[in-house]
């Protein structure tokens, strides 16, 4: 958030769990740091990540031909920073089409929003209602860290962790 205050860091969407100040670390709201999902999945178990995972932030004029280098250089997944609620380009520069084919090649997609606040919501554009599908969700309200993270760990172990992608695991993200 800041580069030379103390307070460098914000609790994005959700209440802070606790602050810093000069007579040290108090967190008074230890209960909200069990997340609903936590106990489905042993510690030790969390550790394997897959770093192939290519972060995207749209800009205007963005050229779909960037998803065929995302293809060619080898990821596994990718988080898009789309704007607004989830806004992508379709009419001249169609995104869509070069989205679509990374997921036929299985390549695992979240779209998130560039604005700091609140989340992006796909059912509210047509565009949002066209890219959802197979390997194509929407972050909600995660942050784009929260969003590479997620992935890099979902990529860890494909098979057994894909069905957990939508589901809150630690904070990520409101249910």
């Amino acid at each position: 958030m800041r580069t030379l205050g103390f307070d460098a860091f914000d609790s994005i969407n959700a209440p802070a769990v606790g602050y810093f100040d000069a007579e040290g670390l108090h967190m008074p709201a230890r209960d909200l740091m069990t997340a609903p999902g936590e106990a489905m999945i042993p510690p030790e178990e969390n550790l394997i990540i897959d770093p192939r995972v290519f972060l995207l932030k749209l800009v205007p004029g963005t050229d779909p031909e960037i998803f065929r280098h995302v293809m060619r250089a080898g990821y596994q997944g990718l988080v898009i920073e789309a704007f607004g609620l989830g806004g992508l380009h379709y009419i001249r520069r169609n995104l869509l089409e070069s989205l679509e084919a990374l997921s036929d090649q299985g390549i695992l997609t979240f779209v998130t929003t560039q604005c700091l606040y609140e989340k992006a919501d796909f059912s509210i554009y047509e565009v949002g209602r066209k890219v959802l599908k197979n390997s194509i969700w929407g972050a909600h309200d995660m942050t784009t860290e929260s969003a590479l993270t997620k992935l890099m760990w979902v990529l860890g172990d494909k098979e057994k962790r894909l069905p957990l992608i939508t589901s809150c695991l630690a904070h990520e993200m409101l249910q």
